[in-house]
């Protein structure tokens, strides 16, 4: 199970926060804490993209931007970048057998680019944040994946690359690996036999 902000896909939400102060002209540190505090609330399902920018709005003392429906997910589609792989690394583990998975904080939005580019082509299940209506690392969020997938054979293995997530997910007893790097990652996992023999230097791609 990998998340994917950070993980399958190079994205930062502080450079998007960065990106709304510059466009108002507005202070960019309380403009990052108020819109940390609404992208919680999108990415838990508990308020829509049309809310989120009135919200910020009437908070900021600035207008709606005029393309509120689109701004935060074209940030998304041209800024974030797949790491390619990450992806092959996935599919390698999928045809090993294993059940490949996503589970990640995010909102509607940034789910559909994320489908639209093909970027969960890899991956049998999705658990975004606003459909379990929790996000990580509270442990409703582990939990709520739990009751979906049912009784495991095997601790979950997860990949996040965020500290918090890591040990809400070692409490649960998932196997939680912290991501650093792609390299370090492959042999987290060879280390637990989900990969088969590792391929020759010559035929490897990374």
């Amino acid at each position: 199970m990998f998340d994917i902000g950070g993980v399958l896909v190079r994205w930062d939400d502080e450079v998007a926060f960065r990106r709304v102060a510059r466009r108002y002209h507005l202070p960019p540190a309380p403009t990052a804490r108020r819109l940390r505090a609404l992208r919680g609330s999108l990415q838990a399902g508990r308020i829509s993209i049309r809310q989120f920018w009135q919200r910020f709005a009437r908070e900021s003392g600035v207008p709606v931007p005029r393309d509120w429906r689109t701004w935060w997910s074209d940030e998304m589609a041209h800024r974030a970048r797949l790491r390619p792989s990450l992806v092959r690394l996935a599919e390698r583990l999928r045809a090993r057998g294993n059940r490949t998975a996503v589970f990640s904080n995010t909102d509607a939005t940034h789910w559909a680019v994320f489908r639209s580019r093909g970027w969960l082509r890899a991956f049998d299940r999705g658990f975004p944040s606003f459909r379990l209506r929790w996000i990580k690392p509270s442990p409703a969020a582990f939990r709520a994946v739990e009751r979906a997938l049912g009784p495991q054979s095997r601790p979950i293995v997860f990949v996040d690359d965020r500290r918090p997530n890591i040990e809400t997910a070692r409490r649960r007893g998932w196997d939680a690996i912290w991501f650093r790097s792609i390299p370090e990652l492959r042999r987290a996992l060879a280390a637990r036999g989900l990969l088969g023999p590792m391929p020759s230097r010559r035929g490897a791609s990374s």
